[in-house]
């Protein structure tokens, strides 16, 4: 258990939180100020308050992560610029934390960074050597988060195997180019439109509602690149809860080529196609000609 105090406003905030996680709740709320209490005491006032105890120690994990990235008003239409994904996964925080580490560098091929907080950060590479590898790579389905800017992750545990993961893909990049790319098909459309209405006749103008819904359509592309990113950092999250390992390239393209071997070998269960025989039937009158004088 982690010997750390928290002040009268975490300590507000957890019980609230456990309060809220018991009920089926979500978070909100901070305050300030007071004397520290000591983990332990917090989870036994609040059992004598009636609050799980469960609850109570997945508040503190949230807490002791910090607050997840805030919502921009235009993440609805190009997606959020920080993809932030938290799991309770069965293994201990350390452990978990040395996987996530495995994957980023072996798998994804991130190189490690200096973490804007605890936990472990890792960055895209940007050499060519590093670009061959990530597109072979992407062939046996590694490297899926190797283009995004940088990731960021957190573990505090909350049982003797368990802990909270939280990763945060950086994904801001991605999102000013979709809004950039967005803005300007949207208002070049615009401005073509109305260049031709004054040309030719003021029924062209019709075409700027097509104009602005193509740049939006671009938006909305990546709005979708947000949640292909959120698949795969949920993926990461999934492997590492199943103590699985990076391949090798080799192991990779070796296991891709045996599933395709598989899939075109015939099932050992299919029976071959009958063939009618040309033995003519015992019995039948044909049968009966053909054995005649």
């Amino acid at each position: 258990m982690d010997d750390r105090a928290f002040d009268q406003g975490a300590v507000e905030h957890i019980l609230r939180r456990a309060t809220e996680l018991s009920r089926g709740g979500s978070a909100d709320g901070d305050a300030n100020a007071g004397n520290g209490i000591g983990e332990a005491q917090l989870i036994s006032a609040a059992e004598e308050a009636g609050i799980p105890t469960v609850a109570v120690v997945r508040a503190i994990a949230e807490r002791r992560l910090g607050a997840p990235p805030r919502a921009r008003r235009l993440d609805a239409l190009v997606g959020p610029a920080v993809v932030a994904v938290e799991r309770e996964l069965s293994r201990p925080a350390d452990t978990a934390m040395h996987d996530l580490d495995e994957w980023c560098v072996n798998g994804h091929l991130l190189r490690r960074a200096r973490p804007s907080s605890g936990g472990a950060a890792w960055e895209r590479r940007g050499d060519a050597v590093t670009a061959a590898k990530r597109g072979a790579r992407r062939l046996v389905g590694d490297a899926e988060l190797g283009e995004v800017r940088r990731i960021e992750a957190a573990a505090t545990p909350i049982g003797p195997d368990a802990s909270l993961v939280r990763v945060s893909a950086d994904r801001s990049v991605t999102r000013a180019i979709a809004l950039g790319a967005g803005a300007v098909v949207g208002s070049t459309g615009v401005v073509g439109v109305a260049a031709v209405a004054l040309v030719t006749s003021p029924v062209a103008l019709a075409a700027t509602p097509v104009a602005v819904a193509c740049g939006a359509a671009v938006m909305l592309v990546g709005r979708a690149t947000g949640r292909t990113t959120r698949r795969r950092v949920e993926h990461l999250l999934l492997v590492v809860e199943h103590g699985e390992q990076p391949k090798s390239l080799t192991q990779g393209l070796s296991a891709r080529f045996r599933r395709r071997a598989d899939d075109a070998s015939p099932s050992p269960l299919s029976s071959p196609p009958s063939t009618p025989s040309s033995t003519p039937a015992v019995g039948t009158g044909r049968g009966r000609e053909q054995a005649g004088p």
